[in-house]
């Protein structure tokens, strides 16, 4: 009898999508994304910390939150309105004020990319909304690239809403390698409008943030679009001569053809995406070929979408969601296979990756000193979006695969590996909100100890042991059948210190009346064990379980999705269930949750390394108002500009301070940023 093998997709398609006016994902040569009714903010006005000339970063991303209230979701801030009325201005500006405290925007230096994606949750969770939206974040790093084509996906495929920015780069020359070698040097954000390639052909549209009419008016909203050729052969480094030690020689990113006349070159290297959340559940039928069935948010009045899934009954199926919400599939059994869905819009197909382009060989070594993998036990997608693959002890980390998409057919490359003490009974991403952690949590079969292992850019691979200090809680269960689910970290983690925060994992046996929260501590001592009972007690169809961004619990219960959050009372806290959209949506044994991810990495993107944005025109930069020449520079030139426009009122361009006067204030204005602003 062949093993059955049914996914359930659950969505939460909305009035998002209303204006995205053309979605088409044909091939990754041959898409088109275009969008209307994207609010266009401008970021320079006044009530903004220097008048908002440092705020690209979270004017960019209110554009985002005004789009999704203005679609459905009126009840998120900043709310429905016309925000190109100048009557809305005080209220977009209030606004763009508190995502830039969220996400600890500085007046003088900008925005860094990894406070950036902290903000747009910390507003989501306020606002209540982080249980139907997820952010997922995406830098350039040695591991990994922003593509034109994973934008054009993730609005297509995933109904998402997008900024992205790009890095003003030096070019420094060729290397040993024959690569370019390109040094970044800020950068600046922007709304994505639309995408679109075809063949060699490659466009962005975009809204930009630094066009505006002046800093107490709203300007017209206005998309602008640029070519964008993806350009080969470049590697990210300080220096020419450190470029040639560099991993991840000879890859490509998008140009942004833009400010051609300057020396630095522009290249698209980070993006936000807010998308609606999604569930992935699956089990065993008995009624014909394993099946994928898509279910969206109003599953109950309509037909299913089925799909098979190419599968032997010898092979041993594991979904898994990568870093985009991308479902991803390993199919153990013989030779490993990995499978991926949902990527293309015209025929949602699953499509199996070439074996040499993610799994490693010695092909990959050509000077010799590679051990081959044996076999593949347990695959997972770690934060900073590389496949780690598992053979008993050994853990191998393949980099370069862009979520399973690379481009032009590039294969991947070893990122890293280690030998574990002893092969785990299971393997875990550290939750994406430990930004620089980027590693695995792996647990011994008798669950007496957690091993995490850590690598990074240019860093040795370390492996820490911690040792669970109660584990009779786990006698005589089977660890083979345990959720293990990261939850993330202790409320009072400081987002300064991600180092210094304890991990929290939850563990869940199949119709067991209690979840069990392990808390990994940060750098070393006893794993603890805390119990969550869940209010009903043991539930024998309760088979599976996920956690959402909100830290609700989705359990399966008699072949549907329950929903339950974790509730203070006089005894403790319990599990109780609320009301969802969830609730009662198909479901079989297995279950998965799309959450928020990272693969920020605070040493890698740091501000030293140029990891910050601040703002760039589309014709010239946008300068500070003591920069009255606009030549980049506040010198002499800048005083005499003040003083030939002396006495002039509203609309002066020697007006310094922007006072709409000029006069003997806007000489202090120049003299106190004199050099620079």
């Amino acid at each position: 009898m062949l093993r059955q093998f049914t996914l359930v997709t659950l969505t939460l398609p909305t009035a998002v999508v209303a204006d995205f006016d053309i979605s088409r994902y044909s091939s990754g040569s041959s898409y088109e994304l275009l969008m209307s009714n994207m609010p266009d903010f401008d970021q320079q006005r006044s009530g903004l910390a220097n008048s908002g000339n440092m705020h690209c970063v979270p004017t960019a991303n209110a554009n985002l939150f005004a789009y999704a209230a203005n679609h459905g979701f009126p009840g998120l801030a900043p709310g429905q309105a016309n925000w190109q009325s100048n009557s809305n201005h005080a209220a977009g500006t209030n606004f763009i004020d508190r995502l830039g405290d969220a996400m600890d925007t500085s007046g003088t230096t900008g925005t860094s990319h990894g406070d950036a994606w902290r903000g747009v949750r910390q507003i989501l969770r306020e606002e209540g909304f982080d249980d139907i939206f997820v952010v997922e974040h995406e830098s350039t790093s040695v591991f990994n690239r922003v593509l034109l084509k994973e934008i054009a996906q993730a609005g297509v495929l995933r109904n998402a809403i997008q900024s992205i920015c790009y890095g003003r780069y030096d070019n420094l020359g060729t290397n040993c390698w024959g690569n370019t070698v390109l040094s970044r040097d800020g950068g600046h954000c922007m709304t994505v409008v639309g995408v679109e390639r075809d063949g060699d052909d490659r466009t962005i549209t975009y809204h930009d943030p630094s066009a505006g009419d002046g800093i107490n008016q709203q300007s017209t909203f206005t998309a602008t679009t640029k070519n964008a050729p993806f350009v080969n052969d470049l590697v990210r480094s300080s220096s020419v001569f450190w470029s040639c030690l560099q991993p991840l020689q000879g890859k490509g990113m998008n140009r942004i053809m833009r400010n051609l006349s300057s020396s630095q070159e522009r290249y698209i290297d980070s993006r936000i995406a807010i998308r609606p959340s999604q569930c992935y559940a699956w089990g065993n039928f008995d009624d014909g070929t394993p099946t994928i069935v898509t279910v969206p948010f109003d599953w109950w009045n309509n037909t299913l979408f089925e799909q098979s899934i190419p599968t032997s009954p010898q092979e041993i199926l594991k979904p898994m969601v990568d870093p985009s919400g991308n479902l991803s599939i390993m199919a153990f059994g013989g030779n490993p296979r990995l499978l991926l869905t949902n990527r293309n819009s015209e025929d949602l197909q699953l499509k199996e990756v070439q074996r040499d382009l993610w799994f490693p060989t010695e092909e990959w070594f050509p000077m010799g000193g590679w051990i081959a993998l044996n076999n593949v036990d347990e695959a997972i997608w770690a934060n900073d979006r590389t496949l780690i693959l598992r053979d008993g002890q050994r853990l191998v980390a393949v980099g370069g695969l862009d979520g399973g998409c690379p481009e032009n057919g590039e294969r991947g490359f070893v990122a890293w590996e280690t030998t574990l003490p002893e092969a785990p009974t299971k393997m875990l991403a550290v939750p994406a909100n430990l930004q620089g952690r980027n590693g695995v949590l792996a647990f011994s079969t008798d669950m007496k100890n957690v091993f995490e292992v850590s690598a990074g850019p240019d860093q040795e691979t370390q492996v820490k042991n911690y040792e669970v200090g109660d584990t009779s809680i786990f006698s005589g269960v089977n660890p083979n059948i345990l959720n293990f689910i990261g939850t993330g970290t202790e409320s009072n983690c400081s987002q300064n210190n991600q180092d210094g925060c304890n991990v929290l994992i939850d563990v869940f046996h199949p119709g067991a009346g209690e979840v069990v929260q392990l808390i990994v501590p940060a750098e070393s001592g006893t794993v603890l064990t805390q119990i969550r009972p869940i209010l009903g007690g043991p539930n024998q169809t309760r088979s599976s379980l996920a956690i959402n961004d909100a830290g609700h619990c989705l359990f399966t219960e008699g072949g549907s999705i329950k929903v339950y959050a974790p509730i203070m009372r006089a005894n403790g806290m319990v599990l109780e269930p609320i009301d969802s959209p969830f609730n009662g949506a198909p479901a079989g044994g297995g279950l998965l949750v799309d959450r928020s991810t990272t693969n920020f990495d605070p040493v890698e993107h740091s501000v030293e390394n140029g990891w910050f944005d601040v703002p760039g025109g589309d014709n010239e930069e946008v300068f500070c108002p003591s920069d009255v020449n606009r030549d980049g520079n506040v010198d002499f030139s800048d005083i005499l500009k003040v003083l030939g426009d002396w006495g002039c009122v509203q609309g002066c361009s020697g007006d310094a301070n922007e006072d709409a006067v000029v006069n003997f204030e806007d000489v202090l204005a120049v003299l106190n940023h004199w050099g620079g602003c």
